[in-house]
């Protein structure tokens, strides 16, 4: 896959390859554009709210220009891409009540679930259609639930804050209007009637302004008491809540027997309110309904989420079967044509109720093993990672599951709340990368984009990232992955150490942004060396022997030789005309013998055979010719050595105010300090990129060293 990227962010251009379904690495310094590649990749899938044209660079924010356009190309066969950064720490993991969002979809779900799922489906699909070859079933459903919250949740006996008992507190004075108010007998009863309540309420409140009809302002006839009355006698929410009731009555009366239909009709006649008989009568009904209702539900959504926790699924089934003998009220003809369908079904599932249970204790014994084979892959990695705690994935009901950490200690194994307060930053995000890992493997993405991943973590750690990521049994084996790091332990480990680990071999390459313009070099298993074989290899390579004496330096260094030769070499980056070594007493120094420095200068000439101290002394200090040796550097790591001998101040009391063009010490003490340390004692790494072939040293740093010297020299 070759993929070039236009004008994103620092980025001009830039080419990229990536090796379809393996282990792609990308090493490079900060600031090169990993993340913008990560980025320009995902955001022209439109991933998340961002669109590739949010990396416009700042210098194109106001042009109109075409050819300044974000762009990327060489995709086109990635059409799901997940990318493991901040953004999606934030989104996805470390939720305030689980650890991660999706757990069913992630750790429960096998990738046969949906099949086994739709194969148990088929043995109870009788039972089922039946709910969706009568759509009055559920209506039915429905208008018991109403009639059951109707009339509330007390045990014994009509609680008055119910439907019910509003609505009947006064009797139904919808039908039985009293005599002075039949004037109002056609809006009483009218369809609209509590839309007409309402009205004739609020008018009533201005009564007392005037002579006239508040509703007509014609001169007003019906006395005010009678008008009042109507408030008094009539409650809106009362009346409607009985009109309520009645509707559910009429529509569930086809289910009723004749004999209940009449006394139910009777009650909500009732001219004196509710008895405590019509009470226990109504209690009744609601009992029966609940039963039939409960039996309808659990038929309705019977699924292998019912079934799992049934021991005998026969009994089971036997006990969801509909006996109207008990449930009088509602054996009517019309209730028992219903049931029986439903029953029938029953029976014909009774009859594969065996396989049925074979499918279901499958589905369960499958379910049970994916979720103690992930919690132990994720245990073990949180034990090899240093952690002190252990996960576990608990149901919450149907297909709803949470994974929960929980600490490994004898006396308290409780599931620990707000789980990233107690965490380190370091275990959040070592933790979050293993689990966007089994997220990533669950989305089945083309691509998996891992932006600098692991550079924060300690030795142990990255190992066991590693280890869990791409050499465990479910992990991102034969997956499309790029990982952009500025680590280069991870290089070693997959290039040089154990390649064989991880399937297919990873490929790298080095990532360098040279003004705006991205390009890599493959970093293959030779390229990765001791820095004694590097600096061997460079002292016979490089043209100038201040070159070679950088190199043979640093050789000695890492190999913690610093006798007569370090000494010998280091007196001429610090420009003294006499040699001079450490005393052994406090730290003082003293002239190196004669006898000292020639045997220092043979060895040297074994390795530079024209090397001569005061040639090289004469050079140093002359700093017109040193910046000479500066253009001439083919590599930035060279120039940079080079350019710390040039501003290094002499050591030496005769030559203090004496050589022409004195540089000064740089002004910059990050820079100083980069220059100082990171690139001329430093050794991050026992295996190391030759930097002549790889620039490791940032381009900024070499133009702040182009500009001061162009100001000294």
């Amino acid at each position: 896959m070759d993929i070039e990227i236009y004008n994103c962010n620092n980025i001009d251009f830039g080419t990229i390859k990536i090796k379809e379904g393996g282990l792609n690495i990308k090493y490079a310094i900060n600031g090169t554009g990993k993340s913008t590649i990560s980025h320009a990749i995902s955001y022209s899938l439109n991933h998340a709210n961002h669109q590739i044209t949010d990396l416009k660079p700042y210098k194109c924010k106001t042009s109109t220009d075409p050819m300044q356009i974000p762009t990327i190309t060489g995709i086109d066969s990635i059409h799901k891409c997940e990318i493991f950064d901040e953004e999606y720490i934030e989104q996805y993991i470390y939720q305030p009540d689980e650890i991660v969002k999706n757990c069913f979809k992630i750790f429960v779900k096998t990738q046969n679930y949906d099949s086994d799922i739709s194969e148990i489906n088929k043995y109870i699909e009788e039972i089922t259609k039946t709910f969706e070859e009568d759509q009055s079933l559920d209506t039915f459903i429905s208008d018991m639930s109403k009639f059951i919250d109707g009339a509330g949740n007390a045990q014994s006996s009509i609680a008055k804050s119910s439907k019910i008992s509003k609505a009947l507190k006064n009797g139904n004075k919808i039908e039985h209007i009293p005599d002075d108010l039949e004037i109002y007998k056609p809006f009483l009863q009218h369809e609209h009637k509590i839309q007409w309540l309402s009205w004739q309420e609020s008018g009533s409140d201005y009564l007392e302004i005037s002579s006239r009809c508040p509703y007509c302002a014609s001169q007003m006839t019906t006395p005010k008491e009678t008008i009042l009355k109507i408030k008094e006698e009539y409650d809106v929410n009362s009346v409607k809540h009985l009109t309520a009731m009645l509707e559910i009555f009429k529509s569930l009366s086809n289910y009723f027997t004749p004999e209940t239909n009449e006394i139910i009709k009777e009650i909500f006649n009732n001219i004196g309110g509710i008895s405590k008989e019509q009470e226990s009568f109504l209690l009744e009904i609601r009992a029966q309904m609940k039963t039939l209702k409960g039996k309808l539900e659990r038929l309705k959504y019977i699924s292998f989420t019912s079934l799992k926790d049934v021991d005998k699924i026969v009994d089971e089934l036997r006990n969801y079967k509909i006996d109207l003998l008990y449930l009088s009220h509602l054996n009517s003809e019309f209730t028992q044509n219903k049931i029986s369908i439903i029953n029938q079904s029953l029976d014909t599932v009774l009859d594969k109720a065996q396989y049925l249970q074979g499918k279901v204790n499958n589905q369960k014994g499958q379910i049970a093993r994916t979720i103690k084979k992930n919690c132990n892959d994720i245990n073990n990695f949180l034990t090899s990672a240093g952690f002190k705690y252990t996960v576990s994935i608990d149901e919450q009901g149907g297909e709803v599951y949470k994974m929960q950490l929980r600490p490994k200690t004898e006396n308290d194994a409780s599931p620990v709340n707000e789980t990233k307060n107690h965490l380190s930053f370091g275990e959040r995000n070592a933790f979050a990368l293993v689990l966007f890992m089994y997220g990533a493997l669950a989305g089945d993405p083309d691509l998996i984009i891992l932006d600098d991943p692991i550079s924060s973590f300690d030795g142990n750690k990255k190992f066991a990232i590693l280890n869990m990521l791409f050499m465990s049994d479910r992990c991102f084996k034969n997956r499309t992955v790029l990982l952009l790091t500025h680590e280069f332990n991870t290089v070693i480990d997959a290039i040089y150490t154990l390649p064989h680990n991880f399937s297919p071999k990873p490929v790298a390459t080095f990532l360098k942004n040279d003004d705006g313009i991205l390009s890599e070099i493959n970093i293959e298993k030779k390229n990765i060396m001791p820095f004694h074989l590097i600096a061997e290899n460079n002292i016979a390579n490089s043209q100038d022997n201040l070159n070679k004496l950088v190199y043979l330096r640093r050789s000695l260094e890492i190999q913690g030789n610093k006798g007569d030769v370090w000494d010998l070499v280091s007196n001429i980056f610090h420009k003294r005309s006499v040699p001079t070594c450490n005393s052994g007493v406090g730290g003082a120094q003293r002239k190196m013998t004669q006898e000292e420095i020639d045997i220092a200068t043979s060895k040297i000439q074994e390795k530079i055979p024209t090397f001569d101290y005061p040639t090289e002394y004469s050079r140093v200090i002359d700093n017109s010719h040193m910046k000479k040796v500066y253009d001439s550097c083919n590599n930035n790591y060279e120039k940079l050595q080079i350019y710390r001998i040039i501003i290094t101040e002499p050591d030496d009391p005769l030559l203090k105010g004496s050589i022409k063009n004195k540089p000064t010490v740089a002004e910059d003490k990050i820079i100083k300090k980069f220059v100082d340390e990171i690139f001329h004692v430093q050794n991050d790494y026992i295996f190391q990129l030759n930097p002549c072939e790889y620039e490791i040293v940032p381009h900024y740093i070499i133009e702040h060293c182009d500009a001061e010297l162009s100001s000294l020299i």
